[in-house]
């Protein structure tokens, strides 16, 4: 079956990436010899993948390849990871640009309410075996809103790895690989914006350019935001067409991140203002933490609870509270084992809380990038101790001294990327 996996009409960009899927599915039924399905999810999956070409005629992908398998086949971590390893070698991309879950067939028709659950029932493609599409019960409606917080935090991390690179090195003096890049992490911030907001407002669809249409029609519904940023519409149409069709030298990349940054602290103040109905302010972050921090300690779970009790029409308040704090409490005592199998360190603090783990370390993340004034590239040293003091109710990250300067870009970094550390833990142990 001939797939295309981006907008581009350039034959040389379609074999590659099949080549690839060949050599992912071979590898696959090497280690996992009972394979009921594979599917590819995400853009390739949609055909909105990206994609840079190279000068020496070589294709080089972008984003990453979100694979699942389907089997009751379980493999050691350890060769689980070799695996990863060894494809990424022979296909020469990076191991964390492989997003590889397993799933076994029985919880197919028990997957939560996550957004990327949705996508792999409406929006992926088999690549072996049997099609198990109809098997999964998620639907539209019950997509969780957590998932649009969640979109926006994963933005922060992605703005906070870029701010890194043009920290130490200017924009101009970045080659023509590495500006392409940069430049598609700025137009992805677009395009989750879209997504997040098309969450909250009630018109999400998988594909991001039908996504960017609904969007221009759905915005005047969004009044506060529309006196803010009239132009949002006109900015996600284009930043989405860059990303579509791979033309990261279309806009100048200073310009790129700052708007990138710009819109996307605006939306994620309307985002979670609507969300968690309160009323944030782009002059008072403490607060804004401490709103997030009461709405979200909860409502992060209960939106993931609620649609599958529900579904089981057992849904009604009590239990769905009693059910989320079971979750939390069992959710920050494996958060805890993680910390110690991956650190070596018992750090016991998540469970002096009932608040989900994750909504703390992505509330440090928005914080830690949200504490950079990018125009005038100048630390918040508040926001930045705030970004810290949220992290640590979750994360041990001892790295302050008696002589800390909080508007220091080398502490800002450590800060920042151990936030992205204790998402990526977090996120590790729910896919295998």
């Amino acid at each position: 079956m001939k797939i295309n996996f981006t907008h581009i009409q350039d034959s040389k960009v379609n074999s590659m990436i099949s080549e690839h899927m060949r050599i992912i599915v071979g590898k696959l039924l090497e280690y996992y010899p009972t394979i009921e399905c594979i599917l590819l999810a995400g853009g390739y999956g949609r055909g909105e993948g990206s994609v840079i070409l190279l000068p020496n005629g070589r294709v080089k992908p972008l984003g990453d390849y979100d694979i699942f398998i389907v089997t009751n086949s379980r493999i050691h971590p350890i060769r689980f990871n070799r695996m990863i390893k060894e494809i990424a070698r022979i296909i020469q991309v990076s191991p964390t640009f492989l997003s590889i879950e397993v799933i076994p067939k029985l919880s197919l028709r028990r997957l939560n309410c996550d957004i990327s659950k949705y996508e792999l029932k409406v929006a992926s493609k088999v690549l072996y075996g049997k099609d198990l599409h109809s098997l999964i019960p998620v639907k539209k409606e019950e997509v969780a809103l957590s998932c649009g917080f969640i979109t926006l935090s994963n933005r922060a991390i992605m703005m906070s790895r870029l701010l890194e690179i043009v920290i130490n090195t200017p924009t101009e003096a970045l080659s023509p690989k590495q500006r392409q890049e940069c430049m598609f992490y700025c137009a992805k911030v677009f395009t989750e914006i879209c997504t997040a907001l098309s969450l909250l407002e009630g018109f999400y669809e998988p594909s991001y350019a039908e996504r960017a249409e609904l969007f221009q029609r759905y915005f005047d519904s969004m009044k506060k935001l529309k006196e803010e940023v009239p132009e949002l519409p006109r900015k996600i149409k284009e930043y989405t067409e860059i990303k579509l069709f791979s033309a990261f030298d279309k806009k100048d990349l200073k310009e790129a991140i700052l708007e990138a940054s710009f819109y996307l602290r605006v939306s994620f103040l309307y985002f979670i203002s609507k969300y968690l109905g309160v009323q944030l302010s782009p002059d008072d972050w403490h607060q804004n933490a401490r709103l997030m921090y009461k709405g979200l300690r909860l409502s992060f779970l209960q939106s993931y609870v609620a649609p599958i009790l529900k579904r089981k029409k057992l849904f009604f308040r009590p239990l769905v509270t009693l059910l989320t704090l079971i979750a939390c409490l069992l959710e920050n005592t494996i958060f805890v084992a993680r910390i110690y199998q991956a650190t070596g360190k018992l750090y016991l603090r998540p469970l002096l809380s009932w608040s989900y783990p994750a909504a703390k370390t992505y509330i440090a993340t928005n914080l830690a990038f949200f504490s950079v004034d990018v125009s005038k590239m100048e630390i918040n040293p508040e926001l930045l101790r705030e970004a810290y003091n949220y992290l640590i109710k979750a994360y041990p990250c001892n790295i302050l001294t008696n002589n800390t300067d909080w508007s220091d870009w080398n502490l800002w970094k450590k800060i920042s990327r151990a936030c992205a550390q204790s998402i990526q833990l977090f996120v590790s142990y729910h896919i295998h």
